[in-house]
């Protein structure tokens, strides 16, 4: 029995107005976007870091929105939101330590990627030196 595939795509916070068809050859390919320039990065973090002043124990609830952080929009550069997250990440004390370090490798995998890396291959090279165990999108759905 043929079951119909959807396919959901993550536009960063540079991207506006996302196609939702992609054309390769004789294939047309319809995805959902999800536009995540709605969210703003700056906000969430000064939230976060509130809950951290105040003292108040972070949760894995919590971080589980950081691998998003460097596709949101904001004010602050895609490398500060990154750094930003590891040092959210460092004060997570009721987390556990393989909660965490799967986190901060999906924060590190969802940077853009640099324009020398080009090919799926290249991509895959790419993420592997990350020791990154299992493709991000994998990843979100064991977390």
């Amino acid at each position: 029995m043929k079951k119909p595939v959807v396919t959901y795509v993550l536009f960063s916070g540079h991207i506006m107005h996302p196609m939702a068809d992609l054309a390769d050859g004789i294939n047309l390919y319809k995805v959902i976007p999800i536009i995540l320039s709605k969210e703003n990065a700056d906000s969430l973090l000064a939230d976060l870091r509130a809950k951290i002043s105040s003292g108040e124990p972070l949760t894995r609830s919590d971080l589980v929105v950081l691998p998003l952080l460097p596709l949101y929009s904001g004010k602050s550069s895609q490398q500060e939101r990154i750094r930003a997250a590891f040092e959210i990440t460092a004060k997570a004390d009721n987390v556990s330590r393989p909660d965490i370090e799967k986190i901060e490798a999906a924060v590190y995998a969802s940077k853009e990627t640099p324009p020398h890396i080009r090919s799926a291959t290249d991509r895959a090279c790419h993420y592997k030196t990350l020791r990154v165990g299992q493709p991000l999108w994998l990843w979100l759905l064991n977390f």
